[in-house]
């Protein structure tokens, strides 16, 4: 995304009352899951990762098993 980074989506979907119940899964190499968490997503992967997590993760959310974001 050449103009927004995850964060800044998060920001625009979290604030608008039709998408702030997307769940949010940010994968990134940057460790910085406090912000992330912080601005609303539900879940924060960084690479590397395996498959098996990926998946399980994607899985959770899918199913509304989400965590709860402070």
């Amino acid at each position: 995304m050449p103009d927004l980074d995850g964060f800044d989506v998060t920001t625009i979907l979290k604030n608008d009352a039709r998408t702030r119940n997307i769940p949010i899964l940010i994968v990134s190499v940057i460790e910085d899951k406090e912000k992330a968490y912080r601005l609303g997503v539900n879940d924060y992967i960084t690479k590397p990762f395996g498959n098996r997590a990926l998946l399980d993760t994607v899985n959770r959310l899918l199913s509304g098993s989400i965590k709860p974001f402070s």
